[in-house]
């Protein structure tokens, strides 16, 4: 019977919104055992409160939306990231190279216009990175992803030869 609860309890969670599941959480000890793993689709007033130190509270995160967010510096720690938006409109992102060195199960990397970024080599499980406009990434960053399926890379001139990358589908480079 205890089963049923939790399957329930996930189900109920999963329909929450991003307050509300830490409300949930704490009802009892079956909610208590339920992990967010998403910090990707929740309101932006959220979103502009996250931190390093509240975020060093989700190690089982598999979405992360970090995009202009000054806030966020490290995110070593969530090795279970599958996407990460690191981009930035206005050069507050302040997510860089030595803050993504434990990221290798990422799949999906926004770096768009973030110039702290220029190497994703270490990164063999990447499918879909936009390193456009002054991403910091060149051929150089790139040159050792096997996985990479699509890859925008809109008015980035460091990038010209991606010939090296041989599983891509899709390509928008201008």
């Amino acid at each position: 019977m205890d089963h049923i609860h939790e399957i329930l309890y996930n189900v109920i969670f999963t329909y929450l919104e991003f307050y509300d599941k830490h409300t949930f959480q704490k009802m009892n000890k079956y909610t208590n055992k339920i992990h967010i793993k998403n910090l990707y689709d929740i309101d932006e007033i959220y979103l502009g409160e996250l931190d390093d130190k509240i975020i060093k509270k989700y190690r089982h995160v598999t979405k992360l939306n970090a995009k202009n967010n000054f806030g966020i510096t490290n995110i070593n720690h969530m090795t279970k990231l599958k996407e990460l938006n690191a981009s930035e409109s206005w050069g507050v992102c302040r997510i860089g190279d030595d803050s993504l060195v434990n990221l290798t199960n990422l799949e999906i990397l926004n770096a768009y216009d973030n110039r702290r970024i220029t190497n994703v080599n270490h990164m063999t499980n990447l499918k879909e990175l936009d390193a456009s406009f002054t991403c910091g990434i060149s051929d150089e960053g790139i040159k050792q992803l096997k996985k990479i399926k699509i890859l925008t890379a809109i008015d980035n001139y460091k990038i010209t030869n991606i010939n090296r990358v041989t599983k891509l589908i899709v390509s928008n480079i201008s």
